[in-house]
């Protein structure tokens, strides 16, 4: 079965990240000009559920200056968190019904990786499952947006 799934959906490729764990693709070719979605699923420190990674690499690992502008997400979390509290307090429909340490960084994406642009949806989901908020925002250059009513607007710490 191995043999099969790697002639249909490419060859397993791992690369190792402290930060963000093990980040798996399926490589077809070496091809340098072929974009490759990289996934991982990572415990982050401080965390309490595994926060779900994916970037954009080639056929060897993900792209540099997006596996940077995730560090630099990781490095400033003890930053973030308190600016999604605030995004929570912010929201009636939800304020209620938690607290910031209810919230767990789920996921990490690429927003618009076509464009070149470091941008990313971060999101946030309650720690218990059977609760069905999150809160996505958007991160570009070291600050996180919410989008209220189609206009981003900066979510910042108080």
């Amino acid at each position: 079965m191995g043999k099969i799934k790697d002639f249909l959906f490419g060859k397993k490729v791992i690369f190792v990240d402290s930060k963000v764990g093990n980040m798996e693709a399926r490589v077809k070719r070496n091809n340098p000009h072929k974009r490759y979605t990289w996934t991982s699923e990572h415990l982050i420190a401080g965390q309490m559920k595994p926060t779900i990674f994916l970037l954009d690499g080639n056929y060897e690992k993900p792209y540099k200056n997006q596996l940077n502008a995730v560090h630099q997400i990781l490095d400033s979390l003890d930053k973030i968190m308190p600016q999604i509290d605030k995004a929570v307090k912010n929201q009636p429909d939800i304020n209620q019904k938690y607290k910031e340490k209810d919230f767990y960084l789920s996921d990490i994406i690429p927003y618009e990786a076509e464009t070149g642009v470091m941008k990313f949806e971060v999101i946030f989901e309650p720690v218990d499952g059977n609760k069905k908020d999150y809160i996505s925002c958007l991160w570009e250059n070291g600050k996180l947006y919410q989008d209220f009513d189609g206009n981003l607007t900066e979510i910042k710490a108080e």
